[in-house]
């Protein structure tokens, strides 16, 4: 499902949909996969946003987030200097 929403399905609704609280959720996920549902949403949702990267033909930034299913132009910019260790604009030059 977080694959599917590009990382905006809810925590409550995910627990719910599989019967169990978030906290086992959260909890379970985190052993399995190793990062907790929200962070692996916003990892979904940066890959998406390089994928759009690299197709891009005149696409402005702001329209990359949107299509990637940012809030705003800066989250995808926060998650560019979390994930790859520089701005989106650095990223496109190399």
């Amino acid at each position: 499902m977080l694959r599917a929403t590009r990382g905006a399905a809810s925590i409550a609704r995910l627990a719910r949909d599989l019967e169990c609280s978030q906290r086992h959720l959260i909890a379970t996920f985190r052993e399995r996969v190793g990062v907790t549902p929200k962070t692996y949403g916003r990892i979904v949702r940066f890959d998406h946003a390089v994928k759009r990267l690299r197709q891009a033909d005149g696409l402005r930034w702001a329209e990359i987030a949107d299509a990637s299913g940012y809030y705003d132009q800066a989250h995808l910019i926060r998650d560019f200097h979390e994930f790859a260790g520089q701005t989106p604009g650095q990223f496109v030059s190399r």
